[in-house]
């Protein structure tokens, strides 16, 4: 199944919206963690310039793909979850990347900084991956970063 996801600023979560199906449009579940096939980022250039003329966040910027997997799901039907998972058994490994997923790198989105979806090391423009998992991260420092989005290939 072909998904929206976006960070929910008021849940502190996940939203994962359908693309396609009889829940197209619809927030079909809340999940700490997500993991994405063929995975690309999506700004919409409307909503953006919204966000710089209002100063207020609004839901503008998407990772897209297909729903590989979901991990401590705080809220979902799990009918239209598990119809959309291929393998519901391995979701929860497929979502943390372990050694055979490195190496990875960290994408990011500001719209007061940039008009695409980043990569945070260089800042060059991030397009499409084959993996992509948005969840949380315990850095180097031991800092926990909520809005971690990893991507590989």
């Amino acid at each position: 199944m072909r998904v929206s996801v976006y960070f929910n600023l008021h849940k502190k979560v996940w939203s994962v919206r359908a693309d396609e199906g009889a829940e197209k449009g619809r927030v079909i579940a809340h999940a700490e963690h997500v993991t994405l096939r063929n995975a690309r980022g999506k700004v919409s250039a409307a909503g953006r310039a919204k966000v710089l003329r209002e100063g207020r966040k609004n839901v503008h910027a998407f990772m897209r793909g297909e729903l590989a997997g979901l991990y401590a799901i705080r809220w979902g039907n799990p009918e239209v979850i598990t119809g959309a998972l291929e393998d519901w058994q391995t979701m929860a490994p497929v979502c943390l990347f372990g050694a055979r997923w490195s190496p990875v790198r960290n994408i990011t989105y500001n719209p007061y900084k940039f008009a695409t979806f980043v990569y945070k090391d260089d800042e060059s423009e991030y397009t499409s991956s084959d993996w992509a998992t948005l969840g949380s991260y315990l850095g180097p420092d031991f800092e926990l970063s909520t809005r971690t989005v990893m991507v590989k290939g």
